[in-house]
């Protein structure tokens, strides 16, 4: 990891919901400090390099902006929430809520549930 690379921060720590998806950019070379190897970020300040995953850096592509997919871990908690917001919105308007719908939500939420308490 080196200075200018495009992080994002994965699951290995606990990553607040402001900045689940969110990317930073590395601003210092790597640095030990509390017995871990860590960078600055942009914005945010000093965060251990095993809790990010580069998404792009200037080496890639010869400089040409690349950038991957959301982790599985993000766009399953944006669907959890797009789905519980429709749901309660179809619910506050009498409208019939769509079986699929809650049957999703039901399957993200116990997914998400499982990461949890492995992760931690």
């Amino acid at each position: 990891m080196k200075i200018g690379d495009k992080v994002i921060m994965n699951n290995r720590y606990h990553v607040s919901e402001a900045n689940i998806g969110k990317i930073w950019t590395v601003k210092s070379e790597p640095f030990y400090g509390d017995g871990v190897c860590n960078v600055t970020l942009e914005g945010y300040g000093k965060y251990a390099v095993e809790g990010l995953d580069i998404v792009y850096t200037e080496s890639m592509e010869g400089g040409k902006a690349l950038i991957g997919v959301k982790p599985k871990y993000v766009h399953d908690r944006e669907r959890f929430a797009d789905l519980g917001e429709a749901i309660i919105r179809y619910a506050q308007a009498g409208r019939y809520i769509n079986l699929e719908w809650v049957m999703e939500y039901n399957q993200l939420a116990k997914s998400i549930k499982h990461r949890r308490k492995n992760n931690e």
